[in-house]
């Protein structure tokens, strides 16, 4: 975890996460540079090492609907040791010229479906416009 987004107060290291996300958020050009620079960064303060892929994993199957296998982005376990998860996320470039009600469209039945095989889920976040 970078030690600039390390901090015994959490609050303290949202907000730098926050500063840092306002601050760099136009420059994102793609998909992969909002995960590198918006979602792992925030991860990290949440106090989830995004480094670690027994609680961040990414790209994860999520078996539904009739049209075959998809992947949630990001679906993060509250320990190693846990079979189920917490929190999905479904990353999305922030200048993306589809319309957000789509992209709620997509993690919708990824989190229906997952929270169906796994009570625990309880939060499906959808970044979007530089927000995480």
């Amino acid at each position: 975890m970078p030690n600039e987004y390390k901090d015994i107060n959490f609050e303290n290291s949202i907000k730098a996460v926050s500063r840092k996300i306002q601050k760099d958020k136009d420059l994102i050009e793609n998909e992969a540079q909002t995960r590198q620079n918006l979602i792992d960064p925030f991860l990290d303060a949440m106090g989830y090492d995004h480094t670690d892929i027994s609680i961040v994993k990414v790209e994860e199957k999520a078996d539904i609907l009739k049209d075959g296998l998809k992947r949630v982005d990001y679906v993060i376990y509250p320990t190693k040791k846990d079979e189920e998860p917490t929190i999905l996320i479904e990353a999305k470039y922030h200048n993306s010229r589809e319309k957000l009600e789509n992209h709620l469209k997509q993690l919708k039945p990824y989190f229906e479906n997952i929270r169906s095989q796994a009570k625990r889920v309880e939060f499906g976040i959808l970044t979007d416009d530089g927000i995480v």
